[in-house]
């Protein structure tokens, strides 16, 4: 039985060998060392989970939790920094999701406002952000749980 993640030797590449696959067989390993138990979703509600699974109906490229320094230059926003934790937060920052082209430039950003963003500090720090993307040319579609039902009317 495996004990960790570094007993898994050998696990077989060739597809198909007694109706298994690469990721079948890796997807159980990891679940007999309880890795699966260990991690977390990268979809911080499974409203956010519903909303990534209708852009990808509609999209190629969406990209889940990308910080927006992946995609923005300090260089292009940093006289936005006029407050001490502006930095810090262009640093740490994501967007829900990212939309890019087949090249992956962003087309656009998409924020999911559930009940998260509903506090004070967060509504502080969604208006900088809107700001950094807006310097940048970048639209941010925000969408509440309701308007995941009619995502057509938005893309």
């Amino acid at each position: 039985m495996i004990q960790k993640l570094s007993d898994i030797h050998l696990i077989n590449f060739n597809v198909g060998i007694q109706g298994y696959t690469f990721l079948q067989e890796l997807n159980q390993a990891l679940q007999e060392i309880g890795i699966q138990r260990r991690v977390r979703l990268i979809f911080g509600s499974p409203k956010a989970q519903e909303l990534y699974r209708e852009l990808k109906r509609k999209y190629l490229f969406v990209y889940p939790e990308i910080p927006i320094c992946a995609f923005i230059a300090k260089e292009q926003v940093e006289h936005l920094f006029s407050e001490d934790w502006h930095f810090s937060y262009f640093l740490t920052a994501r967007v829900d999701f990212v939309v890019c082209e087949p090249d992956g430039k962003p087309k656009f950003a998409v924020e999911y406002q559930g009940g998260y963003h509903e506090s004070a500090e967060q509504r502080k720090k969604d208006r900088f952000k809107k700001l950094v993307l807006n310097e940048v040319g970048l639209p941010l579609i925000e969408i509440s749980s309701r308007d995941i039902q009619n995502l057509d009317e938005f893309f």
